[in-house]
């Protein structure tokens, strides 16, 4: 299905085996208790998806594009979300568990009740909306930096006087 376009797609209790949907687009599509295992999926675009109960096993979602996507009780595990665009996405009582995060664009993101274990953000942009979000004791460093930097922190040696 590489670069396809497809409009309205609606899956509902489907498994997904190592597909190759890298450059597919689905525009307003529905997904409910699907599964997604070892798929291809780089550059895949999903606006205004819908996903309920829904889970992404070590799938390749590089540079795909969840633009305003609302995300209830599903699961990316082992994922390489790398430079993901999730600007205006909602995620709710999920889950990124061993994820690449890093260079994804988050502004205006929504999460609540999501688990971070294991994942990385490395130079993720933007400011979600964060409400009961929960990582590991060993993510805390590599968390606070961008998260402090967001909130427009800045690290200096002393405090240089206005002139």
């Amino acid at each position: 299905m590489t670069g396809a376009v497809l409009r309205g797609v609606e899956l509902i209790d489907c498994v997904l085996q190592d597909c190759e949907l890298s450059g597919t687009t689905w525009e307003a599509a529905t997904l409910r208790r699907v599964r997604f295992d070892r798929c291809r999926m780089t550059g895949f675009t999903a606006p205004e998806l819908t996903a309920a109960h829904v889970r992404f096993e070590d799938c390749a979602l590089v540079g795909a594009w969840l633009r305003m996507g609302r995300f209830d009780h599903c699961t990316f595990e082992s994922c390489d979300l790398s430079e993901s665009d999730l600007y205006g996405a909602s995620l709710t009582a999920s889950a990124a568990l061993r994820c690449t995060l890093d260079r994804a664009e988050a502004s205006a993101a929504s999460l609540r009740d999501v688990a971070l274990h294991g994942s990385t953000i490395e130079g993720v942009t933007g400011v979600p909306s964060v409400q009961d979000v929960l990582i590991g004791p060993e993510q805390i460093v590599s968390f606070s930096v961008p998260v402090l930097r967001a909130a427009g922190f800045r690290v200096t040696d002393e405090h240089d006087e206005p002139a």
